[in-house]
């Protein structure tokens, strides 16, 4: 006799001390929890019970992500039924990191990133991005992270936990200091993924565009390429024109900051959560305000 997914989730419930009234596969628990009729095993009457909708619609959502590595990490989340992924807000921005079900740390996989605002008097602009304060994770899993932290970054925070939405302009590299392993990380995305958006920032002394919108501290990025350039160049600074060597200067500068992936801003393409989509289909989203 074949068993049905629904029904083992029923026999699960059951051995787990949880009511299951209509036998749905989902706990009268998780039926309060879903707005679903916990005495009526197909709700709204489609010929699906409830569980079997629940089990669809987080199938679905996990074939959205579009790159396989995040998907394979979701997938892999998902088959550790104790970890969860927890979004809280800070004073001056947002956290997630993996967790157990209350919201305590995860052991194993380890992994949190704090992501601030950015500060027009500190930062400069930067497109009124976020921008990512410190991170850390078990070799492997700072992906997933990442990309949940720029899905966040890019409207999700207004999504799930309110606001304004002035800061929804995605996410940039810490401006001061990055280790080559974060740099590395930033340089996948901006080389490999395609279902990434970028968006162009420029240095404090406006050597690609003349408006101050997206000026943004390099210091980070000038680390990490060992170079050394000037904040400003003598046209900007004095409003002469430049020597031929200082002109070379500009234009290595101009060519190093659309090369480099600290100088962008990354986002989510027209919003796009699929991965925090597929997290809550999971139940294994916690938010924090």
């Amino acid at each position: 006799m074949k068993i049905t997914e629904s029904q083992l989730r029923h026999l699960v419930n059951k051995y787990l001390n949880e009511a299951d009234a209509d036998g749905d596969g989902l706990s009268d628990k998780q039926e309060e929890k879903l707005g679903t009729d916990p005495n009526d095993p197909d709700t709204d009457d489609d010929k699906l019970t409830d569980g079997e909708e629940v089990l669809n619609k987080k199938d679905q959502n996990i074939q959205k992500i579009m790159n396989g590595k995040i998907k394979s990490l979701v997938q892999a989340l998902e088959e550790n039924e104790d970890l969860y992924v927890t979004i809280k807000t800070t004073p001056d921005g947002y956290e997630c990191g993996f967790t157990d079900s209350v919201g305590l740390p995860f052991p194993e996989p380890y992994g949190f990133i704090k992501v601030r605002r950015s500060i027009p008097d500190y930062d400069g602009k930067c497109w009124f991005s976020w921008i990512v304060a410190l991170t850390g994770a078990t070799q492997g899993w700072g992906p997933l992270l990442y990309d949940i932290a720029i899905e966040v970054s890019s409207g999700g925070y207004k999504r799930l936990i309110g606001g304004t939405g002035k800061y929804i302009y995605g996410l940039t590299p810490d401006r001061r200091s990055l280790s080559p392993l974060a740099f590395g990380v930033w340089t996948k995305y901006f080389n490999e993924r395609d279902d990434i958006e970028q968006k162009q920032l420029d240095d404090l002394g406006d050597a690609l565009t003349d408006q101050d919108g997206d000026n943004c501290l390099d210091f980070s990025a000038q680390h990490n390429a060992l170079v050394n350039f000037p904040l400003k160049f003598p046209d900007a600074e004095y409003g002469r024109e430049l020597s031929s060597y200082e002109q070379e200067e500009k234009d290595r500068k101009v060519e190093f900051m659309k090369n480099s992936p600290v100088m962008h801003v990354y986002l989510k393409r027209q919003g796009s959560m699929e991965v925090l989509d597929a997290l809550q289909s999971m139940g294994r989203l916690r938010i924090e305000k």
